[in-house]
């Protein structure tokens, strides 16, 4: 126990909560509490780590954890990858991961039929489809339909309603004839 200058006994301070702050750095890392080796695989998205969600980042994290066994090459490969990652919008991502999804339920043959069509393609027509992938449709929600106008849709029946039998109301206080005794 330390003393206070005055002669007073003070209680020690008490240790910290490293419960609290270890669920809170994993649960959204900072670029400060990734270890060296982290941030050198991580070095291409530092600029956008703060805009990346806590589950992608526990992602990243994941991916960066062999990155010291890779070659050289391998390691530039995938530094531009981030790099080319971290330069799209958040819009370009969003359609990047639906792509892949889409590109991942393909059976393997189908996959393979469409990379040997789009390789059949002169170097013109893939320079359009290029150019049509850079500017996706307006939007990808459904349209809106015109509705009937003063038509709502129809109220379920409650049980309640079906039986048409009054309730009580169970705050009421019953009737004094209704005591027993």
């Amino acid at each position: 126990m330390a003393q206070s200058p005055i002669g007073a006994i003070t209680a020690p301070a008490p240790a910290p909560d490293t419960r609290v702050t270890t669920a809170r750095s994993e649960a959204s890392p900072t670029w400060k509490s990734l270890t060296p080796v982290q941030r050198e695989a991580l070095a291409p998205l530092a600029p956008v780590w703060g805009e990346i969600s806590s589950y992608r980042k526990r992602k990243w994290i994941a991916l960066s954890a062999n990155f010291l066994t890779l070659s050289p090459q391998d390691k530039a490969t995938l530094h531009g990858r981030m790099k080319e990652w971290a330069s799209l919008s958040s819009a370009e991502r969003n359609r990047a991961r639906l792509n892949f999804a889409l590109a991942r339920d393909l059976p393997h043959d189908e996959k393979k039929a469409q990379w040997q069509a789009y390789q059949a393609l002169s170097p013109e027509q893939k320079k359009q489809f290029a150019a049509q992938a850079n500017h996706p449709s307006a939007g990808a929600a459904p349209a809106v339909t015109k509705s009937t106008p003063g038509k709502l849709a129809a109220v379920p029946v409650t049980r309640s309603e079906a039986q048409d039998v009054p309730r009580a109301d169970p705050r009421a206080k019953a009737p004094a004839s209704a005591a027993t005794p």
